[in-house]
């Protein structure tokens, strides 16, 4: 059914055919005009696999999924601009995506000359999603091909139901695409929307390890969609798009004594996140602190403080230009040492002392 959804002139496109991708046996390798000397002692010389297979099988391990049903990818990212190009026609199609959520929607809409529409969150009410409304934006637009779902979004923490994302993808299963980005859900706790995919082909998952897996550097995701959907993405993906390295580094974080690791971190990152999110809740610096199930907290201050909290060291996130208003702050869970550290400076702050006190941070 997805298919008349994908743009016309890419339906008999022919991807590019790499000489990896041929899956030729052999032992003497003259076919991609490598260098024929390894002169890492590692295999560098050689083109990798367009897919590592180690690499699919422990994602689709780790998500539940079948390999047939998971794309590797460059970081989410990837994902998303793979989507863009192939189902929304230059000039022509839309995608729509929440407000706030994560620019990255909108940058490839743009870059790909793509029209974006955005549905306003109710901020009034902790950005809470209402369905019935957000159908009725939709269909006000008749050439929306895709639909993000940041959940949990970012940066205002909260999630959408799978009761949601079900009859979103019911009610537009003619219409639309609909793409839940799943970069925090390991924080919530909750399911995947992955475990719905085999009843919906209108459902995209994107998932990541960059924030619970500690990957953020090595730009690991993937696509995860029905095994048809899978295929036709091949043919806009670039030719080698991981690189050895990099599956082999993410394919060793993937092992079970590392996981192990992982689930304990993102529990100790849960703790802390439920300890900064009551202490800000009872400082007389805090407006509102909204509720997360992600990684972060959205926070709106009283007064600026982004400069004060810079020059102790502390980085956060502005949300200025977001919200037009200068005291809403993103603020990311760090470690134990790193939220007491920002308790610390926000209490000098809060009492005045922060100028002598900036080596506390």
């Amino acid at each position: 059914m997805f298919e008349k959804l994908i743009r016309q002139d890419l339906a008999e496109f022919n991807a590019y055919s790499s000489a990896r991708s041929l899956n030729l046996k052999g032992n003497i390798w003259l076919n991609a005009n490598e260098l024929a000397y390894d002169l890492s002692n590692e295999g560098f010389n050689r083109y990798p696999e367009p897919q590592p297979q180690e690499l699919v099988h422990a994602l689709a391990t780790l998500y539940q999924v079948s390999q047939d049903e998971i794309l590797v990818t460059r970081g989410s990212d990837e994902g998303i601009d793979l989507l863009v190009r192939l189902f929304c026609t230059y000039q022509q199609d839309a995608i729509m995506a929440f407000k706030p959520t994560f620019g990255m929607y909108q940058v490839s809409a743009r870059l790909q000359g793509v029209e974006y529409f955005e549905y306003a969150l109710d901020l009034t009410n902790e950005f809470t999603l209402d369905i019935d409304d957000l159908l009725k934006e939709i269909n006000k637009k008749p050439n929306i091909k895709l639909v993000f779902i940041c959940s949990p979004n970012n940066p205002t923490g909260n999630l959408i139901s799978l009761e949601g994302i079900e009859r979103l993808c019911l009610t537009l299963a003619d219409k639309s695409m609909i793409v839940v980005d799943e970069a925090y859900i390991e924080f919530s706790g909750e399911q995947s929307a992955a475990s719905l995919i085999k009843q919906y082909d209108n459902l995209v998952v994107l998932r990541t390890l960059s924030k619970a897996y500690g990957l953020a550097a090595e730009r690991v995701g993937s696509v995860i969609t029905n095994a048809r959907l899978v295929s036709l993405i091949k043919k806009v993906i670039a030719p080698y798009p991981i690189a050895l390295s990099v599956a082999q580094n993410a394919v060793a974080a993937l092992q079970t004594a590392r996981l192990a690791l992982v689930k304990s971190k993102m529990f100790e990152a849960v703790r802390e996140r439920t300890r900064l999110f009551q202490y800000l809740q009872a400082s007389s610096l805090v407006n509102k602190v909204y509720p997360s199930q992600a990684n972060f907290l959205l926070v709106q201050f009283k007064v600026d403080i982004f400069n004060q909290l810079c020059q102790s060291g502390i980085i956060v996130r502005s949300m200025a230009k977001v919200f037009n208003d200068e005291t809403m702050l993103r603020i990311s869970i760090g470690t134990v040492e790193e939220v007491n550290k920002l308790i610390k400076v926000l209490e000098n702050i809060n009492t005045g002392t922060i100028g002598a006190n900036n080596e506390t941070a």
